[in-house]
């Protein structure tokens, strides 16, 4: 699965390492808790996504961010939203979102 580097802070921000955005804190934090809510270990779910540990470890560092196919992956693999995972919604189970109204 292919990953990206976390998106790079402000050009005004101070000098030395660059810190994680707000996005990448979010997922990886989201990314943690669902993996261990579903009682997985990082080698797990490396195995489930077939990809490294490594990517793993550093997305749950903030280090690095999916592409969207594989936050798709993931959010389907964890049984959450896309949004959940990114932030945008509290709520990480889309089956509970109201139905669309059907047309007639």
């Amino acid at each position: 699965m292919p990953y990206e580097p976390a998106p790079e802070p402000a050009p005004e921000a101070a000098p030395g390492p660059a810190l994680p955005s707000p996005l990448a804190r979010t997922f990886a934090e989201r990314l943690r808790a669902a993996r261990v809510y579903r009682g997985w270990s990082p080698i797990e779910l490396a195995l489930r996504l077939e990809t490294s540990v490594y990517d793993i470890v550093q997305a749950e560092l903030a280090q690095c961010m999916p592409h969207v196919d594989g936050l798709v992956r993931i959010a389907q693999m964890l049984h959450v939203s896309t949004d959940y995972m990114l932030g945008l919604d509290v709520n990480p189970d889309p089956r509970d979102y109201p139905k669309a109204p059907s047309r007639r």
